[in-house]
């Protein structure tokens, strides 16, 4: 018992100085047990869903480390070895800075990401600026577009069938929050419109309750 407790504590502090000093900037299902997680600086590690609950879940143990490493720091060590009969770690003194500071401060919410392919009815362009578009999926969302040559192409005027109803085929990227039980929680989503697809479609005559007018 006391070796697994050290194994997962080891996997706890790897992962505290992987995040360097920041909350994780995307979580990502995986499978029921895994996760991807991203870090500031965009890199990844993938973390099984029991220990990043752990972690996430509650700030005392990202506080307990955050102190030891304080400590380690006044005290000028050079560097934190922590092993066990599996697994091994060290922490260098040029990472102190990272594993000093508080990253769990509030719950993080685990995301889970599906990309489909939509026909969206069109509900509300955004034709000069950079706000999200206006769409109909099932109920009324509001999405951004991250297709950068579709955007050129509706300011130059090259698109000009863009009207309420028309429809957009496109690769719909479905962001969406979930709990420390792993369900959805509703209110959530996040849409982007990764790329458009095909030529824009004319309407299919849906009702005005559907567009929200």
């Amino acid at each position: 018992i006391a070796s697994s407790v050290v194994d997962a504590f080891i996997t706890i502090v790897k992962f505290k100085n992987f995040l360097k000093g920041v909350k994780p900037e995307k979580i990502e299902s995986v499978s029921d047990n895994t996760s991807k997680v991203y870090n500031i600086n965009g890199d990844t590690t993938i973390i099984e869903n029991s220990t990043l609950i752990m972690y996430t879940k509650d700030e005392k143990i990202d506080k307990n480390i955050s102190s030891l490493f304080k400590i380690a720091e006044e005290s000028q060590r050079e560097g934190i070895r922590i092993s066990s009969s599996k697994d091994k770690i060290i922490i260098p003194e040029e990472d102190y800075k990272y594993m000093t500071k508080d990253v769990i401060t509030d719950p993080v919410r685990d995301i889970e990401t599906v990309v489909i392919d939509a026909e969206l009815p069109l509900r509300k362009p955004d034709l000069l600026g950079h706000s999200k578009w206006g769409f109909f999926l099932n109920k009324n969302i509001e999405a951004s577009i991250a297709d950068e040559e579709f955007l050129e192409k509706v300011r130059n005027s090259q698109i000009r069938t863009l009207y309420n109803g028309v429809r957009i085929p496109c690769k719909l990227q479905i962001e969406i929050e979930l709990d420390e039980k792993r369900k959805e929680i509703d209110g959530t989503q996040k849409y982007t419109v990764l790329k458009v697809t095909g030529p824009i479609k004319e309407p299919y005559n849906p009702t005005d309750e559907q567009l929200g007018i």
